[in-house]
């Protein structure tokens, strides 16, 4: 190389040697050099130990953050040496200093290259007073840049981050203002990111907008690949002309100067409503932004009393390091804020500074600076939290409700219902229960009830009073189940000498205080508070940690009678936030896994880090193209083994639901499907609608003969609500044709209806499915898995990759992503629905084949094809008599298949077991066949007609990441399930809550599993029993029947099992909190 490191560094001013000398963790004591405060590469000492190399060498830091070997000229390849920048025009920075103060703009001094203010209290503008005129000038003389300090300028900006996005917001009607330093200079000066084109668009903050009400939005995608932030808190600053950057090699912000509002011609433009206003028209190609910045509403601070404020003091005193230590993505890179304050960096962030954890005059808390944080996190636009809530958040827990007490107790802190009890007395609980039947009489009452609100994915989510009617049936509920719970408390009560400051659990008893007298933790709910339930013997316990034991038969379990536990604090709730925190990255794993197997696999990962979307749902949305040019002649082996005829092999057709919240990248994972595979000539391509429909593009009937218009079809379904509308609508064939059509393509309809005949016969066509769903619409789905829908559809998930997670490959083409296909046996170029000609394909493919073919007859161009009779032909000639073309499958395959077999027996022995896996959605006979059609189109992928043990292996990872996204989808239906019944009833229990509850989740997998295993449990019993003994499965004697205990998914939905058997008439709550089956099932039982 003719480039010493000197000219190398010298030819790159936005090179900059890294001064801080601490250990980043991974990494060894060499210099380093970054572009901005991004490390890019060290310089390596001979013998350093972190290359093992005996002289000097280098290692870079790609868009990946792993450490790689690579040399000094390489390094010089791949990072530019950029032009040198224009010289600063100063009648142009005369003229825009002028016009941003007569703008109003509060002026800031920025050191010289950099865009990062100093100094404590940078952004009060009580400390940091506006520039003058005057003192700009001469700062920006003296090779300073200026910021702006948008709360005290009444300043919103759009910042546009690369020239997709500029171009997004021009196309929506605006102007940028200005272009950014690396939007201005031609190269890439760090080639990790494209940012050229980057621009700022500036409005005037709408006087009906608080500021105090505004946030920060960070990184969101618009328009082509566009990414945006906006900036609108009043705390934050934004860069403004001339600055110049040493990361942009010294160019700077430069005015656009086409925009009238550098010549003074217009004033700064308000915002536009639909940032704030989510009903407010929004632009094409913005919609990520729009209701960006709705407003927050103000929180009202109220005086802590004393007990309040100890906790407070408790939680302050949590130690940072403590926190620290609960996750290692935490690392200490020895920075410091401008008040002392401790600097963490989040690993995987771009910038190196994170989050500030504060313990100065500001008061104790976090501020989380990185938006990748945040969002691994789950804070949504929270920007600051308490110790408390940042360790909860680290531990991938909710930071309210009961996981908060949990982690508390890490720190040797108790919460909960400790700290402030109410009295409960039977007298009190039957006093409670006379005024419910003296409010039941008058026909009802209005309740006002308090509620927290439900969290959404952002963070948001505000409570509010609201008003619920109540019944007289509901009360006159609530008043049995009070009355009930008194005579157990008074039936257990006895008296023990009173101890200061102890609360016992004794034998038998409710609470050991004086008689009369017993105290319990508020538990949610109007007038309703539960005594405690029994535990071990002369134990002392956590009030908030006892949890209900057996009972006698004659008497209710606490927690059956009295209604309570709100639905914010369930387990489910903390459960499903777990499975939706930890969803991305395990499939993330597991498509790293998936890339190594196959070469094809390899090809799908780089187009997908090309496109920016997750390779999972990519792969998903492939497949069904894949195998729509592979006749259907083409087919995978029986079960035992003989392939004495073509009727008897198992089909390929692919069938998938690309999931992804709504907005989240499905639409951008089907249009690189869409260009990654193109589709042969003949594939007939439709969208939603009936199976009748999807059968007659296939085949059809004229003068009663039955003929092929294509053997392959392809339905792309945009919508899931539509497909689960076809799929339930009375006298619906679409489940039956589903089912049958997965696994050979039999099916269709037979009528005396000429043009609505299609039948499909055995291996006659290929079909693939493909239905963008969103996860909490997956339910239909989810209910029929007894009549083999569900099951025969995998799930993948779909979405776009973070900014600062995409790999280097992000907007660079790469290599197609379909092996060659012409030594396949069946290759063709021409209609799909004509066998391929053996003298008409490459040799490779003639090769593979079964067998030679005799040479067409020549006919004259433009004939018509007719028959042996000379009758003109209709359609194609298709496959129904073509020979099979068998898949061979490896050991592993035929290993996995045997299992599988064993399964299905079982289930053919066992009726009552396979209605339990098809209630609880676990009908795992499907899972090999599923994986058999699945490592097919892998093979194809690879442009080959043998499977490997490879592609089995493959299929293996795509079908468990399957798995996780059909538990994500279950959890969040469970999740959407309990938000409803929380906004129409607050609370989840036995009456008027868990009867609103019902009407939103009767169609949960939950709850009709509780259903079944309610009125089955009380057939044994004779038709009536407490519930706790149905929970449990024995009443702890001996007396009772005996039977295994409800599964945790039954009895999570008990309760609003019971109220829709209750609504049904199928069941009624007797007086003494007992549940008896009424109407024809009593008559059964």
């Amino acid at each position: 190389m003719s480039e010493t490191f000197d000219e190398f560094l010298a030819s790159r001013p936005q090179l900059v040697r890294d001064p801080d000398a601490r250990r980043v963790p991974g990494w060894c004591d060499c210099p380093r050099w970054s572009i901005g405060d991004k490390p890019i590469f060290h310089r390596h000492a001979a013998g350093c130990d972190a290359t093992g190399e005996a002289a000097e060498a280098f290692t870079f830091v790609g868009a990946d953050r792993v450490m790689k070997a690579t040399t000094l000229e390489a390094l010089a390849a791949w990072i530019p040496a950029p032009p040198a920048p224009p010289a600063q025009d100063p009648a142009a920075t005369t003229i825009v200093i002028k016009r941003m103060l007569s703008l109003g703009f509060h002026l800031v001094a920025l050191p010289a290259g950099t865009k990062k203010p100093r100094g404590r209290g940078w952004n009060d503008p009580e400390q940091t007073p506006a520039l003058t005129f005057e003192q700009a000038m001469a700062h920006v003389n003296a090779g300073g840049g200026l910021g702006v300090l948008l709360g005290p300028s009444d300043l919103i900006v759009i910042d546009a981050e690369n020239a997709a996005a500029t171009a997004a917001l021009v196309a929506a009607g605006y102007t940028p203002v200005l272009y950014t330093a690396k939007g201005m200079n031609p190269v890439r000066c760090d080639p990790r990111a494209n940012k050229i084109g980057g621009g700022h668009f500036w409005f005037r903050r709408p006087s009906s907008i608080p500021a105090e009400q505004l946030s920060n939005v960070p990184q969101k995608v618009v328009g082509d690949g566009g990414l945006v932030d906006v900036l609108a808190a009043p705390g934050s600053m934004a860069v403004v002309p001339p600055t110049a950057l040493v990361e942009a090699a010294g160019w700077r912000y430069t005015a656009e100067g086409r925009n009238r509002l550098w010549h003074g011609e217009d004033e700064l433009s308000e915002a536009p409503m639909w940032l704030f206003d989510p009903a407010a028209g929004c632009p094409t190609g913005l919609e990520n932004l729009h209701g960006g910045l709705v407003p927050k509403a103000p929180v009202e601070r109220v005086a802590h009393d004393e007990g309040s404020q100890e906790l407070t003091d408790a939680v302050d005193g949590i130690e940072w390091d403590a926190v620290e230590a609960l996750d290692d993505r935490l690392e200490d890179w020895g920075d410091a804020d401008d008040d002392g304050c401790p600097v963490r960096h989040w690993r995987g962030a771009d910038h190196r500074k994170s989050v500030t954890m504060h313990g100065c005059g500001r008061g104790r808390f976090a501020h989380v600076w990185s938006g990748t944080m945040r969002a691994a996190l789950g804070m949504g636009d929270r920007e600051s939290v308490s110790p408390l809530s940042l360790a909860c958040l680290l531990l991938g827990k909710d930071d309210r409700g009961a996981d908060v007490r949990e982690v508390a107790q890490r720190f040797g802190l108790r919460l909960g219902g400790e700290q402030e009890l109410d009295t409960i007395t039977p007298d009190s609980l039957e006093e409670a229960a006379a005024e419910l039947e003296a409010a039941a009489e008058a026909g009802g009452r209005v309740e006002s009830r308090p509620t927290t609100g439900t969290r959404q994915p952002d963070g948001s989510g505000q409570g509010e009073v609201i008003r619920v009617e109540v019944g007289a049936d509901g009360l006159l509920r609530r008043a049995a189940a009070f009355r009930s719970a008194a005579v157990v408390m008074r039936a257990r009560q006895h008296v023990v000498a009173p101890q200061s400051g102890a609360v016992l659990i004794g034998a038998g008893s409710v609470v050991g205080l004086p008689a009369g007298l017993a105290q319990a933790p508020t538990v949610g709910g109007v007038g309703s508070t539960a005594p405690v339930v029994p535990s071990a013997p002369q134990e002392p316990l956590d009030v908030e940690t006892v949890e209900g034991a057996k009972t006698a038969e004659t008497a209710p379990a606490v927690d059956d009678a009295v209604e309570g536990e709100l639905v914010e604090g369930t387990d489910n709730a903390a459960e499903a936030r777990r499975v939706f925190r930890e969803l991305r990255p395990k499939i993330r794993e597991i498509e790293r896994q998936m890339r190594d197997t196959t070469p094809g696999l390899k090809r799908a990962w780089d187009y997908a880090e090309s496109e920016g979307v997750f390779m999972h749902g990519l792969v998903g949305a492939l497949l069904p193209r894949i195998m729509a040019s592979v006749p259907p002649n083409v087919v995978l082996p029986p079960r035992n083994g003989l392939r004495t005829h073509k009727v008897k092999g198992q089909g390929l057709n692919q069938y998938g639901v690309v999931v992804a919240p709504s907005s989240a990248g499905k639409g951008e994972t089907d249009n690189a499907a869409e260009a990654a595979v193109p589709l042969q000539l003949g594939v007939a391509t439709t969208t939603n609608g009936t199976s009748e429909h999807w059968s007659k593009l296939l085949r059809g009937r004229k003068d009663g003969v039955d003929y092929i218009k294509t053997t392959s079809l392809l339905a792309q379904v945009d919508e899931l609500d539509t497909f689960n509308a076809y799929l339930t609508r009375p006298d619906s064939k679409m489940p039956g044709w589903i089912a049958s059509t997965w696994m050979n393509g039999y099916g269709g309809q037979g009528t005396s209806d000429e043009k609505n005949a299609a039948v499909l016969p055995k291996h006659g066509s290929r079909i693939g499915l493909l239905v963008n769903g969103q996860p909490g619409k997956m339910d239909v789905l989810a209910a029929m898995s007894a009549m083999g829908v569900g099951p025969r559809f995998y799930k993948c998930l779909a979405g776009l990759v973070h900014k600062a997670d995409r790999g280097p490959l992000y907007g660079i083409p790469v290599a197609p992503v379909m092996a060659d296909q012409s030594g396949q046996p069946w290759y063709s170029l021409g209609h799909v629905g004509e066998p391929p000609i053996p003298c008409q394909q490459p040799l490779a493919a003639r090769d593979a084949g079964t067998g030679l073919q005799a040479a067409p007859l020549i006919v004259n161009k433009g004939d018509a094809i007719k028959d042996d009779d000379g009758a003109e032909r209709l359609g194609v000639t298709g496959f129904d008599d073509a020979e099979p073309i068998w898949i061979d499958l490896p050991q592993c395959a035929l290993d996995d298949i045997e299992a599988g077999l064993e399964i299905s027996a079982e289930r053919a022995a066992d009726w009552g077991e396979a209605f339990d896996q098809d209630q609880e959605g676990l009908v795992s006979g499907h899972r090999v066949p599923m994986q058999m059609h699945i490592a097919a189109a892998l093979m194809v992928l690879d442009g080959e007609h043998v499977m490997s043990s490879a592609h089995w292996e493959a299929a293996g990872l795509f079908l468990i990441a399957s798995d996780l996204t059909a538990a994500a989808c279950a959890a969040y239906m469970e999740l959407s399930g309990e938000a409803e019944a929380y906004r129409l009833g607050q609370l989840k229990g036995v009456g008027y809550a868990a009867s609103k509850a019902a009407e939103a989740t009767v169609t949960s997998r939950g709850v009709q599993s509780a259903m079944k295993a309610i009125v089955s449990r009380l057939r044994i019993c004779g038709g009536t029993a407490m519930p706790g003994y149905l929970r449990s499965g024995s009443d702890g004697t001996g007396n009772l029947p005996k039977f295994g205990a409800m599964s945790k998914l039954q009895r999570a939905h008990m309760a609003q099992g019971f109220a829709v058997l209750e609504q049904a008439g199928q069941a009624r709550l007797n007086a003494d909190g007992s549940w008896s089956l009424a109407g024809p099932l009593a008559i059964v039982a």
